[in-house]
């Protein structure tokens, strides 16, 4: 059931890149959308809070200041993604989720007579 719900998770990703792309390439006027830009189009006071949240609470470094290490999970990682295309980015992870989640269900899949050659 987990594995469902990720497998529309990666539909909905994948529909939505594709979207995208094609307002992309029909808008020649202007560059490509950024996933960021798009972030902050739709709620921009919930990248200000993400942000705070993953370097204070998720980021090594920030949660750990005896470490005496900058935090690296924002600035080099995330922002790095948010500077890329929204197409590009979603079609990425809506693939993926897709490809493991697909995966997931051939491998979870058990039989009666395979669990008694298992001996279970």
């Amino acid at each position: 059931m987990i594995s469902r719900f990720f497998q529309i998770i990666g539909v909905i990703l994948t529909i939505s890149a594709l979207v995208l792309f094609w307002s992309d390439v029909m808008d020649s006027n202007s560059s490509s959308k950024l996933l960021g830009q798009l972030w902050y189009e739709t709620a921009p006071q919930s990248l200000q809070i993400t942000e705070a949240v993953i370097d204070r609470y998720i980021d090594p470094c920030g949660l750990m200041p005896f470490l005496g290490c900058d935090t690296f999970l924002w600035h080099p990682i995330i922002s790095t993604l948010l500077s890329w295309p929204a197409g590009f980015v979603l079609g990425i992870f809506g693939v993926l989720i897709l490809l493991i989640s697909s995966s997931t269900i051939k491998r979870g899949k058990k039989t009666v007579r395979s669990l008694k050659k298992e001996g279970r």
